[in-house]
């Protein structure tokens, strides 16, 4: 049998081509089941993925509020213990201690609560203003200068947890009231700092949620290349038939 079907007669042409249309409609009706079912899979595929990613996505955000939220009541507490505490050992110091051994003191006692700190991942200063005047006193954890409006307002307030920016970022200060020195003692946080787990939790999160997403739109085109793939062979097929060349091969899929 040549490829353009001459040397048959007739009948043997007729019923060639019969045969050949009948195996080419049964394979196309396969591939067409297939392309109704799989095209429709990888957009429900992707589709389903997005809809988790959403979902991920907007739970996460709302836990990492609900997060923010306790870690900020956590290092407000945390703070304004440590600023009492720090208040109660240094009026001990005065009332057991020489100006000049408070001075020392009040050194030591300074460092060895910003190491603490620093190793509960809390960068700090601790900030001395006196209420007379409203004037920095001292500062400890730094080379820094309070804004005048800001110590004005730690002087006034003598006790309690203000959040205030300062040097170009946002911090908590927890402060309590010296009454022997007249001083209001501050510890200053950088919110950042205690608020850096929300973070790292919403950087993975978002990483996962980008993962989940390539990976759906990767799933999704290999689907469809699955298909076009065979239906490309078919209507090449058909093409070939339709041109007369009854011995085209028609590709047979599992």
């Amino acid at each position: 049998m040549t490829s353009s079907g001459q040397g048959m007669m007739p009948w043997e042409r007729l019923f060639s081509s019969l045969k050949v249309w009948q195996h080419m409609k049964g394979a196309v009706a396969r591939q067409r089941d297939t392309a109704r079912g799989l095209p429709l899979g990888a957009r429900l595929a992707f589709v389903t993925a997005s809809l988790l990613v959403l979902a991920l996505g907007v739970t996460t955000l709302a836990n990492a509020a609900l997060e923010q939220q306790a870690l900020t009541r956590m290092a407000d507490v945390h703070l304004a213990a440590t600023a009492r505490v720090l208040v109660e050992k240094l009026s001990l110091i005065i009332a057991s201690h020489d100006s000049r051994e408070f001075e020392k003191e009040l050194g030591y006692l300074a460092i060895t609560t910003l190491a603490q700190l620093q190793k509960e991942g809390l960068p700090a200063y601790i900030i001395i203003v006196s209420r007379t005047d409203g004037n920095v006193v001292k500062v400890f954890g730094g080379k820094a200068s309070l804004p005048a409006d800001l110590s004005q307002a730690l002087a006034a307030a003598r006790s309690g947890l203000k959040a205030a920016s300062w040097q170009g970022q946002r911090y908590s200060f927890a402060f309590s009231y010296l009454h022997e020195k007249d001083w209001v003692l501050a510890l200053a946080v950088p919110v950042a700092a205690y608020l850096l787990p929300v973070r790292q939790t919403l950087t993975r999160t978002g990483l996962l949620a980008l993962g989940a997403l390539v990976l759906a739109l990767t799933t999704a085109v290999y689907l469809a290349r699955s298909i076009n793939r065979p239906l490309a062979s078919v209507r090449e097929a058909l093409s070939a038939v339709a041109g007369g060349d009854l011995t085209h091969e028609v590709p047979q899929q599992s």
